[in-house]
């Protein structure tokens, strides 16, 4: 089986997309800024993260509008599928909208919308780019979460830890979806990669300390899928390694029904997960929230099915929604991507909502390796978490949605060339 390996730097150099300017040296220090906050930062410090890349998204857009050439990597198709499904919520919010509030709304997918001028930026630095070098940065950043994490939960003796910087459940969701990008360094040559392995025990600890169980259940997945797909590209050996592989993974899907977890004083079972989609008598307290909030929003989503109820304050419209003799509880979002998107655009957002997922694989379709084996972490990742608590639309996790996509893009584009 040929195995592909990105490695190092080309020995011809590409021209840089914004060579021509006068900035060129000022472009390959803000590419290097932008590569560094949208992977290393993401769970220890959110919110300067997510005004970087959005301010660095900002001059892209404005070097594009100015210099109106080399712009291929906006036709890299996982950048113009995010601008189609950007395209599609926008027309699922327009028969709804009450002022043009309701349209801007939009920008909350901007880290989406405007991924391909991230992508700009830092192709200013392609040839530099490695598995390795993304590895690198991606586990540090998930070593971030659980320094944090494991900070309130050691030394300020705290139930869970991510309250510093973040909700305990996005500071996991970001330190698993970190922890499992580190894996692609192992795509590199250099005998460091192995120092990324760092990355998903890191993203394993945080998540323990956080007490979040969707992000655990996410970990689980990525290792099945993420740790299949490693196996079947990079390993040399006898088949033996991947049958054992898969006879593991059988093993643990065969046990995992009747196995339960306690974490952060709740239980995480395949019966209580399955109870909070379909009972609102849920063993816990925040899977009984759950559960009412995915059947209002059921119940939403079949009162506007085509066009759903728009996205200003679409939590609040679905409580109007809530099963009789129960109470929903009414947050900025419903805890699960698809009750969101079903009640914000119904079909139509949903049709976005998918477009979305798929936008990685889609940029990595023709691609191998690294760029592939980042596409299927962030599809499966966003998914599985996304099932229990909202990714797309929290602006962390949108971020770093966005700025792996257009890394995504740049790999692929250059395996093309």
């Amino acid at each position: 089986m040929r195995v592909d390996v990105q490695a190092g730097a080309s020995d011809k150099r590409r021209p840089s997309p914004v060579g021509m300017l006068p900035l060129s040296k000022p472009f390959t220090i803000l590419a290097w800024i932008a590569l560094v906050l949208g992977l290393a930062l993401p769970a220890l410090y959110p919110r300067a993260t997510n005004i970087g890349v959005l301010v660095i998204m900002a001059i892209g857009l404005l070097a594009v509008i100015i210099q109106r050439k080399n712009l291929d990597i906006f036709r890299q198709k996982g950048i113009a599928t995010l601008l189609i499904a950007c395209a599609i919520l926008l027309v699922a919010l327009l028969p709804t909208a009450k002022s043009a509030q309701h349209v801007l709304a939009i920008f909350i997918l901007a880290p989406l919308i405007f991924a391909g001028c991230y992508a700009f930026i830092v192709s200013h630095i392609a040839d530099r780019i490695t598995p390795l070098l993304i590895g690198s940065l991606a586990a540090l950043g998930a070593c971030g979460g659980a320094a944090i994490a494991g900070y309130e939960v050691i030394v300020l003796g705290a139930g869970r830890g991510g309250f510093l910087v973040n909700n305990p459940i996005h500071l996991a969701d970001l330190s698993v979806a970190l922890g499992f990008i580190a894996l692609v360094g192992l795509y590199d040559r250099s005998p460091w990669r192995w120092l990324v392995l760092m990355g998903p025990v890191a993203a394993l600890a945080a998540t323990l300390w956080s007490g979040s169980r969707g992000p655990l259940v996410g970990f689980a997945a990525l290792a099945i899928v993420g740790g299949a797909f490693l196996v079947f590209t990079l390993w040399h050996g006898s088949r033996a390694m991947r049958w054992t592989f898969g006879l593991a993974v059988a093993l643990v899907l065969a046990v995992s029904p009747f196995v339960e977890i306690s974490l952060g004083g709740r239980v995480l079972s395949a019966q209580s997960i399955l109870a909070s989609f379909t009972e609102t008598e849920a063993p816990d307290g925040s899977m009984r929230e759950r559960a009412v909030m995915y059947q209002s929003a059921l119940a939403a989503f079949g009162a506007s099915p085509i066009y759903g109820h728009g996205m200003i304050g679409y939590a609040g419209i679905a409580a109007q929604y809530a099963p009789p003799g129960t109470t929903m509880s009414v947050y900025d979002h419903l805890h699960s991507d698809i009750a969101d998107f079903a009640v914000i655009g119904g079909i139509v957002g949903l049709v976005g909502y998918a477009l979305i997922l798929l936008a990685p694989l889609v940029g990595a379709f023709r691609a191998r390796g690294s760029a592939l084996y980042l596409a299927i972490v962030m599809s499966v990742g966003y998914l599985v978490m996304g099932l229990t608590n909202a990714m797309i639309g929290i602006l962390s996790q949108t971020v770093l949605f966005g700025v792996v996509t257009a890394l995504i893009a740049i790999l692929a584009k250059r395996e093309a060339e």
